[in-house]
């Protein structure tokens, strides 16, 4: 997403996975520089939303801390937090620091905060009505328990706070969900063992599906969300 150079090493069952479109998680990222206003309130908010984890002391990636007029990030993409220190609601001055000391190491000018949940949304209300009328279609021996769920979910919405495993609602999330070939596509791609590989995407395939089963008996998920990789044949 940064267009650096870089290589990855992953098993095909990562790139069969259905996963948030290059698009909505470049939006869904944070730059702030030196130019930037920020009101603490607002930020705090919408670090949460990007699954960052509220911390009195920043202790590893994917938390923060707000602290007065200093805000403290650990990006997921960096090897050190970023101190970001406010003059009321302009920033000041922006810098990595040592967790152990906590002193400054080095100043920069920008950092780029990237969203620390696999799914992001913004629009909190309209999943809840998506909720609500995929409720009201819901039939057979499960759609009772299937509907508990999902109003425990909807009623999560509706307060402001996460559901559990928001991943199950992708195929309400985005209209055309990604796989990481979306974004590789200017990428060299080498595959090595073709026919393991493609033994590894039947069983992946299979167990997926003896998964999504279980979780409909269980009234954890219903018929309409069980899109979450892509084709076997693909």
């Amino acid at each position: 997403a940064e267009k650096e150079p870089l290589t990855i090493v992953l098993c095909f069952d990562v790139l069969m996975e259905k996963m948030i479109p290059p698009e909505a998680f470049q939006e869904a990222s944070l730059t702030i520089d030196l130019d930037s206003v920020i009101k603490t309130d607002e930020l705090r908010r919408t670090l949460v939303e990007m699954g960052y984890q509220s911390s009195g002391l920043v202790e590893g990636p994917g938390e923060f801390s707000v602290r007065g007029d200093i805000v403290d990030i650990f990006p997921l993409t960096e090897e050190s937090p970023v101190r970001i220190e406010l003059w009321g609601d302009t920033v000041d001055t922006i810098a990595f620091f040592d967790l152990m000391s906590q002193r400054r190491t080095e100043t920069l000018d920008a950092v780029s905060v990237p969203p620390a949940a696999e799914i992001m949304y913004d629009d909190a209300a309209g999943l809840a009505a998506k909720l609500t009328a995929l409720c009201a279609r819901l039939r057979g021996k499960n759609a009772a328990l299937q509907k508990e769920n999902l109003q425990k979910d909807i009623d999560r919405l509706q307060s402001g706070s996460l559901p559990t495993s928001l991943d199950k609602y992708i195929p309400l999330i985005y209209e055309k969900p990604a796989t990481f070939f979306d974004y590789c596509r200017d990428s060299l791609v080498f595959v090595s063992e073709i026919g393991r590989i493609r033994e590894r995407a039947r069983t992946f395939h299979w167990q997926l599906q003896e998964d999504i089963k279980g979780l409909i008996e269980e009234g954890a998920l219903c018929h309409a969300l069980t899109e979450f990789a892509m084709p076997s044949d693909t």
